[in-house]
């Protein structure tokens, strides 16, 4: 392969390792969970209530530092770089929400990567509130059975 070749896969390797270690500490559902005692709690006084949770702290600076330097090295004119950018873009809010949690600032940045619960799915004209009625959950469907209602869009009328 030609020396450019080489260079700009070594580049998508240094950005691509980069957002990797930018996204090791941002685990948000993990930061986020309740221990099991609380959980039980919550569903023993028939979930009525929100418990009191304190959360660890999170720095995002460091997160932050790292997806910098990787932008630094993002062309974002190829469907590669276009990728990495949006990956990029979604390490940072998913830091700036964990550094946010408990405060106003989570919801925002939450809202960001996941929507309003009024805000329709994308491939779906259904609110987020109202999948649980287009799908169903249950595990115990046998190989080959309708999983999915006969919704409109996905199922159109037999003529």
């Amino acid at each position: 392969m030609t020396k450019t070749i080489e260079k700009e896969k070594e580049r998508i390797r240094k950005v691509a390792h980069l957002l990797y270690d930018g996204a090791r500490p941002v685990r948000i559902l993990r930061s986020i969970d309740w221990p099991a005692s609380v959980k039980q709690g919550f569903f023993a006084k028939g979930a009525r209530e929100l418990p009191e949770i304190s959360y660890p702290g999170f720095d995002a600076t460091p997160t932050i530092d790292i997806i910098r330097e990787a932008r630094r090295m993002i062309i974002p004119i190829s469907p590669i770089d276009l990728w990495l950018e949006r990956q990029a873009n979604s390490i940072e809010t998913g830091a700036r929400m964990l550094a946010g949690v408990g405060t106003p600032v989570f919801f925002e940045n939450s809202r960001q990567v996941y929507g309003e619960p009024t805000t329709p799915l994308r491939y779906l004209p259904l609110p987020r509130w109202s999948s649980r009625r287009a799908f169903k959950t249950s595990s115990t469907s046998s190989p080959g059975s309708t999983w999915v209602r006969r919704h409109p869009l996905i199922f159109p009328p037999k003529t």
